[in-house]
């Protein structure tokens, strides 16, 4: 099994949510999408219920703030 739907499997035992989440559904999704490497940054602010997006083109995320982490320069 590979780590992406290894989330996913995690991600839908705990009822495919990110609030509160060990795995939230969208860092799962992350995975399925590309990603290699999710920052803690990300799960954190997903956990508490922030809108975190994931360009899966360049591998990099746009936080609340709009500050931006990851791109393919640095993964």
């Amino acid at each position: 099994m590979d780590l992406g739907a290894f989330m996913q499997l995690v991600s839908a035992m705990d009822g495919n949510r990110d609030v509160g989440a060990m795995v939230p559904g969208d860092d799962a999704k992350d995975f399925r999408d590309g990603a290699r490497y999710i920052p803690g940054e990300v799960t954190i602010a997903r956990r508490n219920g922030e809108r975190v997006t994931f360009d899966r083109n360049e591998h990099k995320w746009t936080m609340p703030d709009g500050t931006v982490l990851g791109g393919n320069k640095h993964w």
